[in-house]
């Protein structure tokens, strides 16, 4: 997890971006903590939990942060992922979550010219949604659109932003991966 902050920092600094080092850490921190602690079906799924989890919550700081989601961020923690799925025999489903998780948003780019998403935000919902799978993806990505549209809306109607302001999306779709992650532990 720390390997993630790093990154997330060497590939800020490149661009001439400071990103708080002690915010990054406490929450990757806090999320890998939270997911090793639950009791997950298999190995394979705790290194897809951990692992998106990780990036979701470093992708969300460093878009809130700097406006971007790192392709060195989604790398390191998309490729134990992919291990983990070729490992356990679930690459089927790993690919199948990642295209919902990324066929999405990646819709929603193509229609708004990237105005309305960013491509690293379709990056992002196609590692979290390989890591999910494909029903879990399609809640991952189902709330965070609605939780995105409802802060959206609340922020527009305060007056707190401006039409052509963006949002950053990373964070609502680290709130749906955990909330998707949440759901694939047993009860």
């Amino acid at each position: 997890m720390v390997i993630l902050g790093c990154i997330a920092r060497e590939a800020a600094g490149r661009v001439g971006l400071r990103l708080s080092a002690l915010r990054l850490e406490v929450i990757v921190t806090a999320l890998a903590v939270l997911a090793t602690a639950a009791s997950v079906r298999s190995a394979g799924m705790l290194v897809s939990v951990v692992a998106g989890l990780a990036v979701a919550g470093v992708s969300a700081v460093t878009d809130v942060q700097t406006g971007y989601v790192f392709d060195r961020v989604l790398i390191a923690g998309g490729l134990p992922i992919l291990i983990a799925g070729i490992v356990t025999g679930d690459l089927p489903a790993l690919a199948a979550g990642a295209l919902i998780g990324g066929g999405v948003p990646a819709l929603l780019y193509t229609v708004t010219s990237g105005r309305g998403i960013g491509l690293g935000d379709v990056k992002l919902g196609a590692v979290l949604g390989g890591a999910a799978g494909p029903k879990e993806a399609l809640h991952l990505i189902a709330v965070a659109f609605i939780v995105g549209g409802l802060i959206a809306a609340v922020l527009l109607f305060g007056r707190r932003y401006s039409p052509g302001r963006a949002i950053p999306f990373a964070p609502f779709l680290a709130i749906g991966a955990g909330l998707s992650f949440g759901s694939m532990w047993p009860r």
